[in-house]
């Protein structure tokens, strides 16, 4: 027809669109929330998100997102049962959370990585005069969340028939969320000589056994191996030594355990090490400082905190300085490292000290140094059933 003009007709065009589903939101979103907001869903919303809170892919998703920080776990050594988590924020405010699980805690916190924990009950004996009184521990190691308690594991110690030697213990993880390892050094007093096994956490707990993955013998000093310092970092876990506010006894040497690998290294703290301890009453300890290994010392003018990047603790460097001119807590032991927050004993109390704001405070929530086990922890969902 003429002078009608042709109409084009409109295109539909469809919107690109992703839609996620309602689960999978959901866990992104519960997955970056704070363990005491999980254990109020888990108690008062649907039993749908409290199965998806216990699940193992949540437990891993949380602990990368959440990001949880650390603090310090304390039991009353003459009443374990009952616990308290004790955490600095970032306004300097102690929070402590008391834990009082459904079941009792299975003896006292021996070491933990990640949220899991080795626990045992504790038994005296008396050995030579040479060795002091050790403090072992029973047939059984249990290994649970202490937070949570839901489920725990039950692993024979690593006991052989002598009844010199003195056991302790570390618990590290695997790369690639490649599940736990245990690792038990057993000292012998009578021969300086630490013999260290291996065990891997999984599903079948009847299939647990020990196996020996090297030997070291120990220094003129190794005699305190019984108070060696466990420090787990990534795949190594550390026996180092502890300080001390009267012994003049040096830092001598420590161990390094490769559990990916399963291999024993001696570290010896020397000269070489760059690791400079002139006078042996200035050490005061090791710890953990963003995921390094840290040392602490001092002088007549200040304490230093030194850290280590290298897994073998050869090359030091100075991470903060404290100059005693205007504080007031030497002489000290180093208990350890929370965040920026060092944690310090002397003159029969607990000390803070912020590296940030440099402000020293009294930890006034907690007594006698002797009174309590304690162990650096980190609060999260991860429990031996992820394993």
């Amino acid at each position: 027809m003429a002078g009608k003009r042709k109409v084009k007709k409109a295109k539909i065009v469809a919107c690109s669109r992703t839609y996620l589903p309602d689960e999978l939101i959901i866990f992104q979103i519960l997955s970056r929330l704070s363990i005491e907001s999980l254990h109020g869903i888990m108690r008062r919303v649907c039993k749908t998100w409290a199965d998806t809170i216990r699940s193992p892919q949540f437990a891993r998703t949380h602990l990368q997102h959440a990001k949880p920080g650390p603090g310090l776990f304390i039991q009353d050594r003459k009443n374990p049962d009952g616990a308290g988590f004790v955490q600095f924020k970032h306004n300097g405010e102690v929070k402590i959370t008391h834990l009082n699980p459904n079941q009792p805690y299975p003896g006292l916190i021996l070491c933990s990585c990640q949220g899991l924990s080795v626990f045992s009950f504790r038994r005296e004996r008396y050995c030579t005069s040479l060795d002091r009184t050790y403090n072992t521990w029973d047939k059984l190691l249990y290994v649970a969340n202490p937070v949570m308690m839901d489920v725990v594991v039950q692993v024979s110690t690593c006991i052989t028939p002598s009844p010199n030697y003195y056991n302790t213990y570390g618990i590290s993880s695997l790369p690639n969320n490649g599940g736990f390892k245990l690792v038990c050094c057993q000292f012998d007093p009578q021969t300086i000589q630490s013999d260290f096994y291996i065990l891997k956490l999984g599903d079948d707990h009847d299939q647990y056994s020990w196996r020996k993955i090297g030997s070291a013998f120990g220094c003129l000093f190794a005699s305190d191996w019984h108070r060696m310092h466990v420090i787990p970092i990534g795949q190594y876990i550390y026996w180092l030594p502890n300080g001390s506010l009267w012994s003049d006894i040096p830092c001598g040497q420590g161990m390094m355990i490769d559990i990916a690998n399963e291999s024993v290294s001696v570290i010896s703290f020397d000269e070489a090490t760059g690791l400079q301890l002139k006078d042996p009453s200035s050490f005061r300890g090791f710890g953990n400082i963003d995921n390094h290994v840290a040392l602490v010392q001092h002088d007549y003018a200040a304490l230093y905190v030194c850290i280590s990047k290298d897994i073998y603790l050869r090359n030091w460097e100075l991470y903060h300085k404290v100059d005693y001119q205007e504080l007031d807590f030497r002489p000290s032991l180093f208990v350890a490292c929370i965040d920026q927050e060092v944690i310090l004993y002397g003159l029969f109390r607990f000390q803070r000290y912020n590296m940030k704001t440099k402000k020293v405070r009294r930890l006034e929530e907690l007594e006698s140094y002797f009174k309590y086990q304690m162990c650096t922890h980190t609060n999260t969902l991860v429990s031996p059933c992820i394993l």
